[in-house]
């Protein structure tokens, strides 16, 4: 008996989307290695997760992507010990976050430093925003979500466990994010804000 043609279209459909999900994604010969060590040292993934080949992988091509010379993501470390793998993995994440806003905070520096060659801003305002970017830092982390993980690992030892992990942010949005809070915390100079807004459009944000 033919089987009808419905059921034939949707059977090649369901293999050639089989196909491409489980389709081995090429990495480099320096991925290879650095994985084998990760994973001859005693490293895991955890469940559910990429082989960590795959991860390292995906973490070298995000930090090589660009929007209009700028990078597109903003990346931090975190590793962290504990007694539950549970508690490791949440004490990780929160140093990410942290090592986050810190690179943040160094790139913010950094743009400030550039305006001020470029006779945007004077000695006296690059010194006033510098101040305020560690306390700023600090509240973009607590608003910092949906960061992308793009390497987690972890392994046991004989009394506790070790988790690494390496999370993204959307480089753009993390900057916008801090130029608000800049702006909250100098709201009284009016003469900065203004300047910090022409940051944003020189930086296309």
């Amino acid at each position: 008996m033919r089987a009808p043609l419905f059921l034939i279209i949707s059977l090649c459909l369901l293999f050639a989307n089989c196909s491409n999900k489980f389709h081995p994604i090429r990495v480099s010969g320096y991925v290879k290695k650095e994985a084998r060590k990760y994973e001859k040292n005693g490293w895991l993934v955890f469940s559910g997760a990429l082989p960590i080949e795959q991860q390292l992988n995906d973490s070298y091509l995000k930090q090589r992507e660009k929007v209009d010379k700028n990078p597109k993501w903003i990346v931090a470390n975190g590793s962290a010990i504990g007694e539950t793998l549970g508690a490791c993995e949440m004490q990780a994440n929160e140093i990410a976050l942290i090592s986050l806003s810190s690179a943040l905070g160094t790139e913010m520096r950094k743009i400030a430093n550039t305006d001020l060659i470029n006779d945007q801003l004077s000695k006296e305002e690059v010194v006033s925003i510098s101040k305020t970017i560690t306390v700023a830092t600090n509240k973009v982390a607590k608003k910092i979500e949906a960061s992308t993980t793009l390497f987690k690992i972890y392994k046991e030892n004989k009394k506790n466990y070790e988790v690494q992990v390496q999370i993204a942010y959307n480089y753009n949005n993390a900057i916008k994010l801090l130029l608000q809070e800049i702006k909250n915390n100098l709201e009284n100079n009016k003469n900065i804000i203004d300047k910090l807004d022409k940051i944003n459009v020189s930086l296309n944000l």
